[in-house]
């Protein structure tokens, strides 16, 4: 190797050496962190939307931006929720965390708690992404199909009601979520069927989001027999859609006897001749008494 060979290797080594022992001004400066806040947060599926909230850490130099989306986990965009995607930015100096909106969906559907993905990504200018560069929205079901009851245990009609029948509520309580029903019918207690009512089967139904009470009528026979108060017994049974039966699931219906008999409380009365008294006659009502009643007498020739 000639004399000027070795120079010129000896002046390369010397550069590489002071390359590599390169003064602190040529280091990289610290880059922004950015991730989201939490990794999972949750919303009432009555709540109209989220908020979702992404941080920025280490420095505040720069401008930087970062890309957000949403994207199906349990829950179903546009069924459950919308769908969201764009753009979060930092000036230079700013350091306040970013947020981005994500719109709740309400139904009627008893379907459970659902979930919604959340992603960052294409972090731009001095940034970089966090470990939360993931996160999770659950949406909290509060669609249950809720219970169906009586309005009451008891209820009365006339034996005479103008209408010929009686109406029975049947409640629907503790949510609207989905359609559902519940069959009913009836059955003798005191008072028999078809002599006293006729008897009756059927099922009430309830849309989802339905909350409204239903009703059915039972037909009351008016005879013109007297009677004691006579009652027949009411079930409720079977619900579907998730629904349960709630209290009461069974009822009485009181058949208020509308009939009147007027008698004499006996076949003879008598009275001494000599007494110089009144004799006395006694007339008995038996049957109903909820309204006034009048009866006309008269006497006439026996023996005397």
């Amino acid at each position: 190797m000639n004399r000027s060979t070795i120079a010129g290797v000896a002046l390369a080594l010397s550069f590489a050496l002071a390359g590599c022992g390169g003064s602190s001004s040529s280091k990289k400066s610290p880059r922004s962190v950015l991730e989201f806040g939490l990794a999972s947060s949750s919303i009432s599926e009555s709540g109209t939307q989220i908020a979702i909230a992404v941080t920025r850490t280490v420095t505040a130099s720069g401008d930087i931006s970062v890309s957000y989306a949403t994207s199906d986990g349990t829950a179903t965009a546009g069924v459950d929720y919308a769908a969201a995607s764009g753009t979060l930015s930092w000036l230079s100096g700013d350091m306040t965390d970013k947020t981005f909106t994500v719109d709740i969906t309400d139904d009627f559907a008893v379907e459970g708690d659902e979930t919604v993905n959340l992603t960052i990504s294409l972090a731009v200018g001095n940034a970089t992404l966090g470990l939360l560069a993931t996160a999770i929205v659950t949406i909290l079901d509060d669609d249950v199909p809720g219970t169906l009851q009586f309005s009451a245990s008891t209820f009365q009609v006339d034996e005479n009601d103008l209408a010929g029948t009686a109406t029975i509520t049947v409640t629907r309580a503790g949510g609207v979520g989905d359609a559902v029903s519940v069959m009913y019918a009836t059955a003798n207690g005191t008072a028999v069927e078809p002599g006293d009512y006729t008897a009756t089967s059927g099922t009430l139904n309830w849309t989802a989001g339905d909350g409204a009470a239903k009703t059915f009528t039972i037909d009351i026979v008016d005879d013109a027999v007297v009677e004691p108060d006579e009652t027949l017994d009411i079930t409720l049974m079977n619900p579907t859609g998730g629904a349960a039966l709630g209290a009461p699931s069974a009822a009485t219906l009181t058949i208020v006897d509308d009939d009147v008999t007027l008698q004499f409380t006996s076949a003879t009365f008598s009275e001494n001749e000599g007494s110089g008294m009144q004799a006395l006659i006694l007339v008995s009502r038996l049957g109903s008494v909820a309204n006034a009643v009048q009866v006309g007498f008269a006497t006439m020739n026996n023996t005397a």
